[in-house]
């Protein structure tokens, strides 16, 4: 337990101290920023009303943090966590401890979701504090605010196997970043909005099962990502986005084997 301690320690000072948190937050402040631009924009359209706050909300920021925030702060964090590890070849001394891979790589994928759990609840609540302070709408402060963290509940567990899915391609692949934009955004969320069976092979067909359940989405501002019209249950997402997230951290110990380290 030491080393996985250990470790997450270790990406939390790598990416959350420094200059480079800068970017995680603008990242993590995009959906804050479209409100802000509807806010003073389209403010004849939006956030007239507390209906319209929370459609708002539903329609837009939260398919945004699905779609864009999410896949770009996993990514953002998790693949250089562990392939900047193999390229400097710093990846040798975390190898040749006594502790075992697995517990390794799993310190490294505990240290990117601690990373992570921030950044996401910056992106699910600051959308709905500027409406707060700055909409001068009445409207229900509970719903709100209970809209806002459920959001933030589904993009959390969204991310665990998110996360665990890059933490394999940067120990599999020397170029994971191709891969992880391929199967985040492109396999994610293009193929996994189609009708159809292929996107039953889509981790974003749960996700956005889960976040239409939880957060009671029934369309999306952008006719491109439209939500499902049979999402999977709520246990068979749960089940899925789980279980993946133990299967990718399992092959990315087996990776970690066969993969040269030196």
């Amino acid at each position: 337990m030491n080393s996985i301690l250990s470790l997450t320690r270790h990406v939390w000072h790598s990416h959350m101290i420094g200059k480079g948190i800068i970017g995680l937050i603008m990242t993590a402040l995009i959906p804050a920023i479209f409100t802000v631009g509807e806010m003073y924009f389209n403010k004849e359209i939006y956030l007239e009303s507390s209906t319209e706050c929370l459609r708002f909300l539903r329609e837009s920021v939260i398919p945004i943090n699905i779609y864009i925030t999410l896949p770009f702060l996993v990514m953002s964090l998790t693949l250089p966590a562990i392939s900047k590890l193999y390229e400097k070849g710093a990846i040798t001394y975390f190898f040749t401890q006594p502790a075992p891979r697995w517990q390794i790589i799993l310190g490294l994928y505990f240290g990117s979701i601690v990373c992570l759990l921030p950044l996401l609840a910056l992106s699910s609540l600051a959308p709905s504090l500027i409406i707060i302070f700055q909409s001068g709408v009445q409207y229900d402060l509970n719903e709100l605010i209970s809209l806002s963290f459920k959001q933030l509940f589904v993009l959390s567990v969204s991310a665990m196997p998110y996360a665990a899915l890059c933490s394999f391609l940067a120990i599999w692949s020397k170029k994971p970043l191709i891969w992880a934009t391929f199967l985040l955004f492109i396999w994610g969320s293009i193929i996994g909005s189609l009708p159809g069976g292929a996107k039953f092979l889509s981790i974003h067909n749960y996700i956005i099962g889960l976040a239409k359940s939880i957060c009671g989405i029934e369309n999306i501002a952008i006719e491109l990502w439209p939500p499902s019209e049979t999402p999977p249950s709520d246990i068979t997402s749960f089940f899925v986005l789980t279980g993946l997230t133990f299967i990718f951290i399992f092959l990315g110990q087996l990776a970690s084997k066969k993969r040269d380290i030196l």
